[in-house]
């Protein structure tokens, strides 16, 4: 296999329209781009939005504001939370 057809490890976050949930999808890819079509194949109701190299976790290598998408108004409102 040729060194543009090699697979890496890529974390392609996002979320999903109908519920706004976030997702992470650790996926083989032979590049950025394709590991975003690589999730929009399986995925047809999510909303890829950026891609890192390697397989992030959650709680390890990053932190999301919430299981959805959370609005900075919420945030604010939630002191005792986002402190």
């Amino acid at each position: 296999m040729s060194d543009h057809q090699t697979l890496h490890p890529f974390s392609v976050f996002g979320h999903y329209e109908e519920t706004g949930q976030i997702f992470v999808h650790h996926v083989q890819a032979r590049n950025p781009s394709h590991a975003f079509r690589v999730v929009a194949e399986k995925y047809h109701d999510s909303v890829p939005t950026f891609v890192f190299k390697g397989h992030l976790s959650d709680g390890k290598d990053f932190e999301c504001a919430g299981e959805s998408l959370v609005h900075s108004e919420t945030i604010l409102e939630q002191e005792e939370v986002f402190s």
